[in-house]
């Protein structure tokens, strides 16, 4: 029996976000451009084929109706899993379903708003938040203005979402957890899936010619340039955008016991912008590259052996009266990892292992074509590299998982190691990573109760001149002038079903100390300075950061829903400030996050309201020019606070099956983007 399904999506587009400062002025396409082009618009087809089934095993004709809506719900530990089915159910972004933007649904997390990229959770810096195709890390995947990121839904299975409570065999991180699994085919099948979209498209082929051996490619390609030139030529300004995303997985079962993973993925994304009224040309180039192999075994004891690679370039241009800048970075890492899994008892578990990682950074440095140096800086790169350095990691851990009695459970573990760091122009640098942590797992009755507490370090920072998480913002590894942050988190979490209409209510609750948190307090203009060091403008703070939310939540039946709220407040301070502290550049305030779904045969249902405070900003009091250099006053650090956020989506999916020699399944999405149309607040300018 061989079946298609083939999916329709139009989106319509209503955009009431208009930043403080002139759109000409902001490399990014404005929603308000393309609602006046694409009103219907998007068509997304999905074809499946599989091989005959024999007619002996032909079971009569039946038809199963699933009454879940699509909708995001965390578990009772606070994990968050995601499958693809789910998340291209959901609402979608200028044609594109994604699982990260799923993940916004829920209490705790918070983003710079519609132009920003990464996400915050539960007051950490996106850059302590780590990604990961099966175990292999992703450095920077965003799309610029953080419309969508660059995994492909359809290439994936499952994504899992960790929040807190990281267990010892994670790598070194602050905050959360992302890791996107493809799993491999158990019948033989080929299918695939192809996405036309506002901005981009989309292909994925995935392959199983037997259970043995398994192979997923896909790939997203952009036609900004090509369809909206129009658009984008302006009499006084000009813009430029084009990315590509690929994705591959290959599997291999060699014995029932083992399976040899093998992932790659690239992406490449190029903007430029010209403004002729300010004789201003800009440019941001970002590539990001992962490949690893991963052998899993299954026995008495578990075995994960993993090596990988990761590596992400950016480029900052700028050109500006005559004056030409460019401003690359660069980090490149490479390691290997085992873990294991051992049951001592059948209430004691075992998981040990260790981790080898060697990386290389170079954080941005500039070259101007009018400086007197330019000669030797294009001549010989070591004159400019000076911050060109090396790195080691090395670390074990061990972690217990003892099932104390019917309803108590103690995990407990330590990674202990330490990175070192050395090259041109920095001392070298060593730190002892000792983190222990402890989880309590309780379940009486229909109560599930989990408390945590731990020691985390992480050794690469990202730091740079925007407070959105753009990509011209750069990457450093632990040194003498940066040293590794540390953390101190506490976190509890309580999850019970109510008993009415099926409804679950859950609470969780954070405090973190956080220390050598680095921050970058220059800006673009202290680059044209032929002097420039980042680490001249770098800033080690230390804080903390505390919060609780609610959720109550209904997760089958016809109806669905959630309702979030929570609360975080961040302070943070210079080493140098004694007890002054000021808010956080990162401080959450407060988020309500509202879902609802419904589903009846062919029909589904969805809409999603966000509310948020504005984000934090460092206001400018007062400008001077001195000897022909502009300089700037700036207030209290991160005194200001913009407008309030607020975001309605609306989604309607119909789904329909059609006869013929190859049945076909047809599913028809329509989505309303920011309903309501209110005025966010994208930028303050002075």
């Amino acid at each position: 029996m061989k079946t298609a399904h083939i999916l329709f999506t139009a989106i319509i587009l209503r955009n009431g976000s208009r930043p403080a400062i002139p759109l000409r002025s902001i490399p990014f396409i404005p929603l308000r451009i393309l609602i006046s082009i694409f009103l219907p618009a998007i068509i997304q087809n999905t074809l499946y084929s599989g091989d005959s089934i024999p007619e002996t095993t032909l079971l009569p004709e039946f038809e199963v109706i699933s009454q879940n809506s699509a909708d995001v719900h965390q578990e009772a530990s606070g994990e968050v899993k995601l499958t693809s089915k789910t998340v291209l159910q959901l609402g979608r972004t200028l044609g594109e379903a994604d699982f990260i933007a799923g993940i916004k649904r829920i209490a705790g997390i918070t983003t710079a708003g519609d132009y920003g990229s990464g996400v915050s959770v539960y007051g950490a810096l996106p850059s302590q938040t780590l990604y990961r195709i099966d175990g292999i890390p992703v450095i920077f995947p965003y799309r610029f203005g953080g419309v969508f990121s660059t995994f492909n839904t359809t290439h994936f299975d499952s994504m899992t979402f960790t929040p807190t409570a990281l267990p010892v065999v994670a790598p070194q991180r602050i905050g959360a957890m992302f890791d996107f699994y493809t799993s491999p085919r158990e019948v033989r099948k080929v299918s695939g899936a192809v996405n036309i979209g506002l901005l981009a498209s989309s292909a994925t082929l995935r392959l199983s010619t037997s259970p043995r051996y398994y192979i997923a490619a896909s790939a997203r390609i952009s036609y900004i340039d090509q369809l909206y030139r129009g658009l984008l030529h302006k009499s006084s300004s000009y813009m430029s955008y084009r990315f590509y995303d690929l994705n591959l997985t290959a599997a291999y079962s060699p014995t029932d016991a083992d399976i040899l993973t093998f992932n790659f993925f690239t992406n490449a994304d190029d903007l430029s912008y010209t403004d002729r009224n300010y004789d201003l040309t800009s440019a941001m180039a970002w590539q990001n590259l992962s490949a690893g192999i991963t052998w899993r075994h299954s026995g008495h004891t578990d075995a994960t052996t993993r090596g990988y690679f990761a590596g992400f370039d950016t480029k900052l241009s700028l050109d500006l009266i005559g004056r030409e800048l460019d401003a690359p970075s660069r980090l490149r890492f490479g390691g290997i990892e085992t873990e294991l899994n051992t049951p001592i008892s059948p209430a004691i578990n075992l998981q040990y292992g260790a981790q080898l990682e060697w990386g290389n950074t170079q954080p941005q440095y500039v070259w101007l074509d009018n400086s007197p140096t330019r000669e030797i800086q294009t001549g010989r790169d070591t004159d400019i590299t000076a911050d060109n350095y090396h790195y080691a990691l090395s670390r074990g851990f061990i972690q217990l998982n003892h099932r104390l009695s019917g309803i108590l459970t103690l995990e407990g573990g330590i990674s202990l190691g330490g990175v070192f760091s050395s090259g041109t122009g920095h001392k070298d640098y060593h730190s002892i990573i000792a983190d222990p942590r402890l989880t309590l797992r309780c379940n009486p009755g229909n109560d599930r109760l989990t408390f945590n507490v731990g020691l985390y370090t992480q050794y690469l920072h990202n730091v740079g001149f925007s407070d959105l998480g753009l990509a011209s913002d750069f990457w450093l590894a632990a040194c003498k002038d940066t040293p590794v942050q540390r953390a101190l988190t506490w976190s509890a979490r309580w999850f019970r079903p109510i008993g009415v209409a099926g409804l679950n209510l859950s609470l969780d609750t954070y405090f973190s100390l956080t220390f050598n948190q680095p921050e970058f307090n220059g800006n673009l203009l202290d680059a044209i300075d032929i002097e420039y060091s980042p680490f001249m403008f770098l800033t080690r703070m230390r804080g903390y950061n505390w919060g609780a939310s609610i959720q109550v939540g209904r997760s089958f039946g016809s109806f669905t829903g959630n309702l979030a709220y929570s609360y975080g407040l961040g302070r943070t301070r210079t080493y140098e400030q004694g007890a002054i502290y000021h808010p956080a550049a990162n401080e959450p305030g407060n988020t309500l996050n509202i879902t609802l779904g419904w589903s009846r045969r062919h029909w589904q249902l969805n809409a999603a309201f966000r509310y948020a405070d504005g984000r934090r900003y460092t206001p400018i009091e007062a400008l001077y020019i001195i000897g022909g250099n502009l300089a700037m006053k700036y207030g209290t650090r991160n005194s200001g606070r913009l407008p309030s956020y607020q975001r309605l989506d609306l989604s309607a999916t119909y789904t329909f099956q059609s006869g013929g020699r190859i049945p076909l399944t047809h599913l028809v999405n329509i989505s309303l983007i920011n309903a309501s149309g209110p005025r966010n607040t994208a930028l303050q300018y002075f």
